[in-house]
């Protein structure tokens, strides 16, 4: 039988301490308080982390608290990583946490990156407001329509765009919200580009004056049956798409159909 010697051991419980810190601390670096994880080491960027390991709730503690100030930048290691994203569960449990600023160049926010945050009050997200809409970073090539700034914009006649520009990028408008001109009463009109993929549950709800939508995708988007409270209205489609609304399961309850030209 091999005996094993006293520093034998020890370096056996050492690994063991080393590879449970490993799977405790799920970040790659901490600068200022701040924990964050490497995105891609070539183009230089990072995201906002978590500290502790969120598949074992007993070890999270609330790592952030009070004022947090996410950087455009960060360095370490003598290397500049430019800060993209904030991680999914990233201030999750903070309960002392009560305000986060981020910088403008943050594309996206992860799932429930704000999870337990009981005394943070803001509306913690990324959206972008142009043009009287906000829009939210889907990926590197599409957005989503949020809302409109109903605070001071609710035209009659809403001309959604195919595409915006972020960050200098040009964006396709891929999607509608849920509840996205919910309650906009003054609508009498809408556009639809031809990008359009999907329209949220209740987008259109309470659009009591809606009389004409004008529908330029050539296969219709995805909508529940409560994207619309009234199919009461006309809808205007490409002619080479007239057969397809007719048939596709909501798009066939209006009650006109017809032909943009």
């Amino acid at each position: 039988m091999t005996r094993i010697s006293k520093n034998q051991l020890l370096c056996c419980v050492l690994a063991l301490v080393l590879a449970s810190l490993n799977t405790t601390f799920a970040y790659d670096f901490e600068v200022d308080g701040i924990c964050y994880n490497i995105v891609n080491r070539k183009e230089k960027t990072a995201e906002v982390t978590y500290k502790f390991d969120i598949t074992e709730p007993h070890l999270i503690s609330d790592e952030y608290r009070g004022d947090i100030v996410v950087p455009e930048t960060v360095e370490y290691k003598n290397t500049i990583y430019k800060v993209i994203s904030i991680g999914d569960y990233a201030f999750a449990y903070c309960t002392e946490l009560k305000t986060i600023t981020i910088p403008e160049n943050i594309t996206s926010i992860g799932y429930n990156a704000t999870l337990g945050c009981i005394k943070l009050k803001q509306k913690f997200h990324t959206d972008y407001l142009i043009d009287g809409f906000y829009y939210q970073i889907l990926n590197a090539t599409e957005v989503k329509l949020k809302c409109s700034n109903s605070e001071n914009f609710c035209s009659d006649s809403i001309v959604i765009p195919e595409s915006v520009i972020i960050n200098g990028k040009s964006l396709s408008v891929t999607s509608i919200d849920d509840y996205a001109f919910r309650n906009c009463n003054e609508i009498k009109s809408i556009t639809i580009p031809c990008c359009i993929k999907l329209i949220g549950k209740e987008a259109f709800v309470g659009c009591t004056v809606l009389k004409e939508i004008y529908c330029y995708t050539t296969k219709p988007p995805t909508i529940q049956k409560n994207t619309f409270c009234n199919y009461q209205i006309t809808l205007y489609v490409l002619a080479e798409s007239l057969r397809l609304y007719k048939s596709e399961k909501y798009w066939s309850n209006f009650r006109s159909i017809r032909y943009l030209y």
